[in-house]
């Protein structure tokens, strides 16, 4: 049975390297799409574990951080909820600068507990009182930044006093300043967006966060390690990479489904003696299947060393942005999973029409 399979496959060599290389890329792509969504998913939350928090606050129904409002009156209120130790007021905003397209600055006091964890890799920290600020690694090695230099950024000039590193790519890729100078430079007022809150004990989240959504209605509380979670644009965007994924697939399936449906109508004859000598239906549905199966599991394991490829670049040319793909153990099971799930799909309509197959009508047709 091996022998036929092989011998199948190798006949048109031209014709079998290039639907492996439509499954290689079908596989290669859901894997690619899955790790591009996940790893938007984990920077973001890294970055936020980063200040080692316990909770998250920001406007209720805000659709990002940069979108939501705070008021002075809301941090007082906050500040004195029983159970509460610290709460530190954070800016987060998207802007366009130096010609990256997505840019997100921080806007945090000096003595934030972000900072005492960033290291100074050239210059020093940001001063309170000028308009300083301080650039991520990532960012400033694609911009081609060093500590002293002076940049405009939305009409105001800003001297770079540090570049720091946290191993986050959304924080090394974007800046750190004063957070009364993200305010003004982003006319946030008096208002902050996020706010980060520190209780005494963790026995007291529950009850902090409760008291929270009882007495403060207009704001939405989350444990920090779910807050990103309860962003409707990531669901999306990782419905949406799923959905494209799935799009590539159903391109792996038509390639096997095409390849198979050529190789039968070549080899009816075959088929048809094979069925005169007494093999039955099923032995034939065996044979097409496995041929099917050789060519999805060939190429969905083909497809993991591109993802890969494919992932270091996003990794590398996206230095100064937030695309950051995670291939994980678990998004090339699964990629490899689908693919041959796609590939046995595509032998469905083959395989029956070698089953209709009458051999004395095949014996005819040859």
């Amino acid at each position: 049975m091996m022998f036929l399979e092989s011998r199948n496959l190798l006949r048109r060599p031209r014709r079998t390297v290039l639907t492996l290389i439509g499954v290689t890329v079908g596989a290669a792509g859901y894997m690619t799409l899955l790790a591009a969504g996940a790893g938007l998913f984990a920077e973001f939350q890294d970055a936020i574990s980063l200040l080692g928090s316990d909770l998250v606050v920001q406007q209720a129904s805000a659709a990002t951080a940069w979108t939501s409002r705070i008021a002075p009156a809301d941090i007082r209120s906050l500040r004195s909820v029983p159970g509460v130790n610290r709460v530190t007021e954070v800016v987060v905003a998207a802007t366009r600068f130096l010609g990256q397209k997505y840019f997100i600055v921080f806007g945090l006091e000096p003595e934030s507990t972000i900072l005492a964890k960033a290291r100074i890799v050239d210059g020093r920290p940001y001063r309170a009182n000028g308009a300083e600020m301080m650039v991520g690694q990532r960012a400033a090695r694609a911009i081609g930044l060093a500590a002293g230099d002076r940049v405009e950024a939305r009409g105001r000039r800003f001297l770079i006093s540090g570049i720091y590193e946290t191993d986050r790519s959304i924080l090394d890729g974007g800046a750190v300043m004063n957070l009364e100078a993200a305010r003004s430079m982003f006319s946030y007022g008096v208002d902050t967006t996020v706010v980060f809150v520190d209780v005494k004990g963790p026995q007291a989240i529950d009850e902090v966060m409760l008291v929270i959504t009882d007495t403060l209605p207009h704001l939405e509380v989350s444990r920090s390690d779910m807050w990103v979670s309860t962003y409707e644009q990531f669901v999306v965007v990782r419905r949406f990479a799923r959905g494209l994924g799935v799009f590539a697939l159903l391109i792996t399936a038509m390639w096997v489904s095409n390849t198979l449906h050529v190789t039968i109508l070549e080899r009816r004859a075959e088929l048809a003696l094979l069925r005169a000598v007494g093999w039955r239906k099923r032995r034939i549905a065996v044979l097409v299947l496995r041929e099917g199966l050789a060519f999805s599991v060939v190429g969905g394991f083909t497809g993991i060393p591109v993802a890969a490829l494919i992932v270091w670049g996003l990794r590398n040319i996206g230095a100064a942005g937030i695309v950051s793909a995670k291939l994980s153990p678990e998004i090339v099971v699964e990629g490899v999973v689908i693919a041959v799930l796609a590939g046995l799909v595509g032998c469905v309509p083959p395989l029956v029409r070698a089953l209709r197959m009458q051999a004395l009508e095949a014996l005819r047709a040859t």
